[in-house]
């Protein structure tokens, strides 16, 4: 993950990555991102309270 997002870039892919109806495929087709870069970036752009809120309540969904 060499780019630099815009803040509206990183927010669009937070939101993608947390959606029920988007892949991890889909993000990286739009973004050039792999699954494992998304979640760096979710760690590295959410405080760390709310990255692992969403990651609690979004992971039973991504089971799939």
């Amino acid at each position: 993950m060499k780019v630099k997002y815009s803040e509206a870039e990183l927010s669009e892919i937070v939101q993608m990555a947390l959606s029920d109806h988007i892949s991890f495929r889909d993000i990286n087709t739009q973004y050039g991102l792999r699954e494992k870069e998304v979640i760096k970036l979710m760690r590295t752009n959410l405080k760390k309270g709310s990255y692992l809120s969403l990651i609690h309540i979004s992971e039973p969904t991504r089971r799939r």
